[in-house]
């Protein structure tokens, strides 16, 4: 019975932990559920909220554009991968608790990191930044990272502004709205602010899933072009089928 509490107490502790890492960026919470309701007016389909969930974590890095995944900074991926282990919810069994904060182990962060990235490079572990100051502590000794009981604000949250294919590729139009410029109605109704930017995010297939292959900045012009284009098309297609 004793064992049985210290189990239970143990894994409370982490939970703990994890809530007061995750306390400070309450803000993702908040931006993501609204941010849903913006991209079901887009298009109210599953993969929508399937791809807005998918880079989340990576707009809200602001990671550097690249052409390609082996070319990216990798530092920036494996702070990516950390961050979106923290955000989507860790199973308290994959960490332990140390008297500062976590330790998750390297096979974790890199499971996380061919989720995202594929499997055309791997992480080159080494400590990284975790935004707002913090670092992310690699021990190449015990290979675990070490995460701070902190909080790291979202730079964005993603608006899904368009989907396309080329091939095999996923083509998102994905605009990167600011944590800190959100209104909120009388009513209690949250309003997102206009995108700060806009990127192009390409999802290369990988057997049953897909991993980001390349992003680019596009412009706000492009993006309007593009969405005017397609509703034409569609128009157009609609007609031709009376």
């Amino acid at each position: 019975m004793a064992r049985e509490n210290s189990e239970r107490s143990k894994r409370n502790t982490v939970v703990g932990v994890v809530v007061l890492v995750l306390a400070a960026v309450g803000l993702i919470s908040i931006i993501s559920a609204v941010v849903g309701a913006v991209s079901r007016s887009f298009d109210n389909s599953e993969k929508t909220e399937e791809y807005k969930a998918f880079v989340a974590p990576v707009i809200m890095s602001d990671p550097s554009p690249f052409d390609d995944v082996i070319n990216a900074d990798q530092s920036q991926l494996l702070s990516i991968s950390i961050r979106s282990l923290l955000s989507s919810g860790l199973d308290p069994d994959a960490v332990e608790y140390s008297g500062t904060g976590m330790l998750i182990k390297k096979d974790i962060v890199e499971k996380e990191f061919a989720r995202l990235f594929g499997t055309d490079v791997a992480p080159l572990h080494q400590t990284v930044d975790g935004g707002d100051g913090i670092q992310f502590e690699y021990n190449s000794k015990t290979g675990k990272y070490a995460i701070p009981i902190t909080g790291v604000e979202p730079v964005f949250s993603p608006m899904i502004k368009d989907i396309s294919e080329k091939g095999s590729t996923i083509i998102l139009t994905v605009g990167c709205l600011a944590g800190t410029d959100w209104k909120q109605a009388a009513n209690g109704d949250m309003i997102p602010p206009e995108p700060t930017k806009y990127l192009k995010i390409y999802l290369r297939s990988s057997g049953d899933g897909y991993y980001i292959s390349s992003i680019k900045d596009t412009d706000p012009t492009e993006t309007v072009a593009t969405q005017s284009t397609t509703s034409e098309t569609t128009a157009a297609d609609a007609a031709g089928g009376n």
